[in-house]
């Protein structure tokens, strides 16, 4: 439940492949009963938000449509919040929730080793736009995740060979 591609939501993307969880994602905008429908359904145990986000020259806060999600998601064990808006936001109305320094502070920077998993194992789930009926998900493994993409900024653009991620 998160903006648009910042790059806390990129190296948490990452993270979660390599322990072989399986990412998700939804647009903020979408409101709390859509975001329900969409992430509710894989059952996560870890939430990544932001404190808000800003869009045609408004600022949208997501604090308490945050914490009604963490509410009718059962599974979740973990609610991370990144600093989008404000500086140390106040994440006490949100179960479960820790801004995102008290989250990695316990870790020390290291090498990340990927977990080597079979070829049809999940890795992004991504959801049907619902226009036609309940949204569905649809989950991308190796083998149908086998096209290569480069993340520059916002932009994602497709390569070739080698995936590689520029951060501005």
């Amino acid at each position: 439940f998160a903006p648009a591609l910042r790059l806390a939501f990129a190296i948490g993307m990452l993270a979660a492949t390599s322990i072989g969880a399986i990412w998700t994602c939804c647009a903020p905008e979408f409101g709390v009963s859509a975001a329900l429908d969409r992430i509710g359904q894989v059952g996560p145990k870890l939430l990544l938000t932001a404190d808000g986000y800003f869009y045609g020259g408004r600022c949208f806060d997501l604090i308490g449509k945050t914490a009604e999600i963490v509410r009718s998601i059962p599974s979740l064990r973990t609610v991370v919040v990144v600093s989008n808006v404000t500086p140390r936001p106040n994440v006490e109305s949100i179960p479960l929730a820790q801004l995102i320094d008290d989250f990695i502070a316990p870790f020390q920077a290291g090498e990340i080793n990927f977990a080597s998993l079979p070829f049809d194992h999940p890795v992004f789930i991504l959801f049907s736009s619902g226009t036609t009926g309940a949204q569905m998900h649809l989950a991308w493994c190796g083998r149908s995740a086998d096209r290569k993409f480069e993340i520059v900024g916002t932009t994602v653009r497709r390569q070739a060979r080698r995936p590689r991620l520029l951060v501005d």
